[in-house]
């Protein structure tokens, strides 16, 4: 697989909030795309060292940990990424999630109609295709129902599902 330079000409950063996530996260480090430029793992006060298991098991050079002393949620832990993302300079960053629901293969197919400048923000909907809610516990259908009603509710932007999982372009 070519690198992130000869790939996409463009620094290109994921950023992977990881609380409970230890059974996981090694195998989804290995299956994210050697074009992608950096790798954000933030340890969210996790009560399974995630940072200190993924610093002492994983090689890859694209990996930074970024630790926070208490869980302060997964939208702090993903504000913590992005924030050090544009810091290092990443035109293109990526949310995925660290217990491999999230594919890291697919990433080409959301960042495309950002590099073409087609589209400035693009995400993933797995409740497109309804047999994907059978293996989800039903407190947990629940929560992003309430969750995306909220956000289109305070937004305005009915027609966006799950707002809170992304492909993100800080351009």
């Amino acid at each position: 697989m070519p690198n992130s330079a000869n790939y996409y000409p463009i620094n290109i950063a994921v950023v992977i909030p990881c609380y409970k996530v230890r059974q996981h996260i090694l195998s989804v480090l290995d299956k994210v795309p050697e074009y992608i430029s950096k790798i954000y793992c933030i340890d969210d006060g996790c009560p399974e060292n995630s940072g200190k298991y993924i610093s002492d098991n994983n090689n890859d050079d694209r990996v930074n940990i970024i630790y926070h002393r208490r869980n302060k949620g997964v939208g702090a832990a993903m504000v913590s990424g992005y924030l050090q993302a544009l810091s290092d300079n990443a035109e293109i960053i990526v949310k995925i999630d660290g217990d491999g629901q999230m594919n890291p293969s697919l990433i080409s197919k959301f960042i495309k109609p950002i590099i073409n400048n087609t589209a400035d923000y693009t995400k993933g909907n797995r409740f497109f295709q309804l047999h994907n809610l059978d293996a989800m516990p039903v407190n947990r259908i629940f929560g992003n129902a309430a969750l995306t009603f909220l956000n289109k509710l305070s937004t305005g932007y009915w027609r966006i599902n799950r707002t809170h999982s992304i492909f993100w372009n800080s351009s």
